[in-house]
């Protein structure tokens, strides 16, 4: 449990980063792939460092990078199909409200796949 909350804490910290940087990119005219790419990496970069040394209390090695990096990019991949699926089919809008509703529906779905995934496999012995 310890370590759900603690994910969760730095899920919420992760979110904020990617959020705001997802966000601030669209206002400036990026388009939604090129946005989630750029912020889901910097909020990335912060997880798998905090996540690491706090929450799965593992070290950060070559092993456990490169199948954060396999996660990660499977992660942003699911991430951006879905945002485009909605901003194409859901809300059928570009409007910055919109797509930042649509970001916090799917990155809370996504939430609880990520922690199994990170658990089980990305910080496992």
């Amino acid at each position: 449990m310890r370590q759900l909350i603690s994910f969760f804490i730095v899920g919420v910290v992760q979110f904020g980063i990617d959020s705001s940087i997802y966000t601030l990119l669209n206002y400036m005219g990026a388009q939604i792939i090129f946005a989630n790419l750029i912020s889901r990496a910097v909020a990335a970069c912060a997880g798998y460092c905090i996540n690491g040394a706090i929450t799965f209390k593992k070290p950060l090695n070559g092993k456990n990078l490169i199948k954060f990096i396999a996660y990660w990019g499977a992660m942003t991949a699911l991430s951006t199909v879905l945002l485009y699926m909605c901003s194409h089919f859901v809300f059928k809008s570009h409007e910055v409200e919109q797509i930042a509703i649509s970001k916090i529906i799917v990155e809370i779905f996504l939430f609880f796949v990520s922690f199994a995934i990170a658990k089980k496999w990305v910080y496992s012995k």
